[in-house]
This record gives structure tokens, C-alpha cells and sequence, in this order.
């Protein structure tokens, strides 16, 4: 959570537009609610358990994995 933070910051201090840019701590069904909203274009996770595993990943929104 803290790196996601900072990056916020450097993006706020650059002068990056509010609203590009945002960061959430959510559970997993909130993460689901965020992915399933279309007003939201993009979505990277980041995490443990089953986040990272993908279980959260809902049908019909193109979700790609991409693992480090």
C-alpha cells in the first residue's frame, strides 16, 4: 500500500490531472466491484492470496494476469 501511495504522490506532484491517477486498499469484493464498474477504465492489482491468484477475476471484462 505504501509504494502505491507514494507513486500518487509523485504523479500529484508532477501535475498529473486528479482523477488519473488513484489508488484503493480494498477486499476482494471490492476489488470485484471495482473491476465490474464501467466507469473504470483500468484496473492493477497487486497483493496476496487469492488477488494475486486471480480469483477474483470476474467473466466478460477482458482481464489479463501478468505476474512479476
Amino acid at each position: 500500500m505504501g509504494s502505491a501511495r507514494l507513486l500518487g504522490e509523485i504523479f500529484a506532484a508532477a501535475g498529473l490531472p486528479d482523477g488519473v491517477f488513484g489508488w484503493v486498499n480494498a477486499t476482494n469484493d471490492g476489488v470485484s466491484q471495482i473491476i465490474n464498474d464501467d466507469r473504470i477504465a483500468a484496473v492493477t492489482v497487486t497483493g496476496s492470496g487469492p488477488r494475486r491468484e486471480g480469483d477474483w477475476r470476474p467473466g466478460g471484462r477482458g482481464a489479463e494476469e501478468m505476474r512479476a
